[in-house]
């Protein structure tokens, strides 16, 4: 069995970060309140998810969703520019490394129909894999990226 994590140690780390204000909708607060979730457990030591520099060849390999992509201003899912259309869709990650702008290839629009192009981020702060390689989080200067490993055929 896995660590477990103190929730009052929990709760103290998160007041440290950020307090959620209670007068948003509810779906943003809730938004909200994981993001200030994942932020604290990622600086965790004994969380499931582990740093990895640089990412190795199985991740490159692997097709990912975008499941969010949060920014860190607003604690929100950005809905400017392109994001409506990134969130949904499959990638590889290319090229992933602290210090500078990460990319990703399309492979499958939000539909399932093959999608070209690239793209790519502002400079990558840090990032996350889980242990069994299934998500990664990629922080920018400007945005969390979540991903989700496609499930094989």
């Amino acid at each position: 069995m896995g660590k477990t994590i103190d929730t009052s140690e929990l709760l103290y780390r998160m007041g440290k970060y950020a307090e959620i204000d209670v007068e948003e909708e509810k779906h943003d607060a809730f938004m909200h309140f994981m993001l200030l979730l994942t932020r604290t457990i990622e600086k965790m030591p004994n969380a499931a998810l582990i740093h990895k520099n640089p990412i190795d060849d199985e991740i490159m390999e692997n097709q990912y969703k975008l499941t969010n992509a949060i920014s860190l201003v607003t604690g929100r899912t950005r809905n400017d520019g392109w994001y409506s259309t990134w969130i949904g869709m499959t990638m590889k990650i290319v090229r992933l490394k602290s210090g500078e702008s990460a990319g990703f290839r399309y492979i499958k629009d939000n539909e399932g129909h093959d999608y070209p192009g690239t793209m790519h981020t502002s400079c990558v702060v840090d990032y996350y894999i889980s242990s069994d390689k299934k998500n990664v989080i990629v922080q920018t200067e400007n945005t969390i990226y979540k991903f989700e490993k496609v499930k094989e055929d």
